[in-house]
C-alpha cells in the first residue's frame, strides 16, 4: 500500500482542513477500505466509516478525505501524526498504521509526510 496527501482545503470551521490522502494497492490482491481515523491531539479526525466500501484491485487507487482538526502555527512540525485504516483483505480484518510528519506552512496548512505504513491483523495479540 502506497499513501500520500494529494490535497488540502480550508474547512467550514475554524482549525478545520479537508484533508485528502491518495492510497494505492500495492498488492496482488483486492483490498477493501473499511474506516480511517487520525487519532493525535494536534491532527485529529474521529473515525470515519466508508460507504459503499472503496474496494481496491491490484494497482488501484482511492482518494480519502478526512475532516481533520488542526490549528497549528506556521513552522510548526507534528511528529507521529497516525493514519489507522481498517481494511478487509484476504477476508480478514486488518489494521493500517500510516505515520505521519505534518508541517504547518505560512497559512497554518497541514503537509504531511509518510513516513512508514505497517499492516496487523486485527486481534493479531490474542
Amino acid at each position: 500500500m502506497h499513501i500520500e496527501q494529494a490535497s488540502r482545503s480550508r474547512g467550514a470551521e475554524p482549525n478545520r482542513w479537508l484533508v485528502a490522502w491518495h492510497i494505492r494497492n500495492l498488492g496482488q490482491r483486492p483490498l477493501q477500505i473499511l474506516s480511517g481515523r487520525l487519532p493525535h491531539s494536534r491532527f485529529r479526525c474521529e473515525e470515519r466509516e466508508f460507504g459503499p466500501i472503496p474496494k481496491l484491485l491490484p494497482n488501484e487507487s482511492a482518494e480519502l478525505v478526512f475532516s481533520v482538526a488542526c490549528g497549528e502555527l506556521p513552522g510548526t512540525i507534528v511528529e507521529n501524526a497516525f493514519i489507522i485504516l481498517r481494511l478487509l483483505w484476504l477476508e480478514e480484518q486488518w489494521r493500517a498504521f500510516v505515520r505521519l510528519r505534518v508541517t504547518f506552512d505560512e497559512l497554518s496548512g497541514p503537509l504531511s509526510i509518510t513516513e512508514v505504513i505497517t499492516a496487523h491483523k486485527t486481534g493479531f495479540s490474542k
